[in-house]
C-alpha cells in the first residue's frame, strides 16, 4: 500500500514540474496576453494576478462564519447554554465582522498601491515599470 502512495507522490511531482514549464513557456509570458483560449487566459490571468480572488472567498468565509454563530446560537439557546447562545449569536457576528473587515483593510490597502503604481507607470518612469511588473 506504501509503494502505491510513493508511486503517486512521484508522478505528482513529475506532472507538477513539467506543468509548471509548460505553463511559464506557453501561457505565462505576457506577450501571451489576450492570444490565448478561454481557459488558457483565465490561467493567464491567474499566474499574473491580474484579480485578486482573495476578497470573494473572505465575503464566502465571513457570510459562512456568520451564519455558523447565528444558527449555533440559536440551537444552544434551546439547551443547558442559553447564555452562551445568546452571547455567540449577539457576540460572534459582531467579532466575525471587525476580524473581515482589519483583514479587508490590508486588501485594500494592496489594491490601491497596484492602481496608484499602474498609474504612475502610465505616466512614464522605468523604476514603476519595474516595481509594477514585481507585483504581478
Amino acid at each position: 500500500m506504501m509503494e502505491v502512495a510513493a508511486l503517486a507522490v512521484v508522478l505528482g511531482v513529475v506532472c507538477a514540474i513539467v506543468l509548471t514549464v509548460l505553463l511559464y513557456v506557453y501561457v505565462i509570458p505576457e506577450s501571451k496576453n489576450g492570444k490565448l483560449g478561454k481557459f488558457l487566459q483565465f490561467l493567464h490571468d491567474f499566474f499574473r494576478f491580474r484579480k485578486l480572488y482573495i476578497e470573494a472567498i473572505l465575503r464566502f468565509l465571513y457570510v459562512l462564519t456568520t451564519m455558523l454563530c447565528i444558527c449555533t446560537g440559536f440551537f444552544m439557546l434551546f439547551g443547558r447554554t442559553f447564555f452562551a447562545g445568546l452571547a455567540l449569536m449577539i457576540l460572534g457576528p459582531v467579532v466575525v465582522r471587525l476580524a473581515y473587515e482589519l483583514v479587508m483593510l490590508v486588501i485594500i490597502l494592496v489594491t490601491n498601491v497596484i492602481a496608484i503604481n499602474r498609474k504612475i507607470g502610465e505616466e512614464g518612469g522605468k523604476t514603476a515599470e519595474f516595481v509594477d511588473e514585481n507585483l504581478k
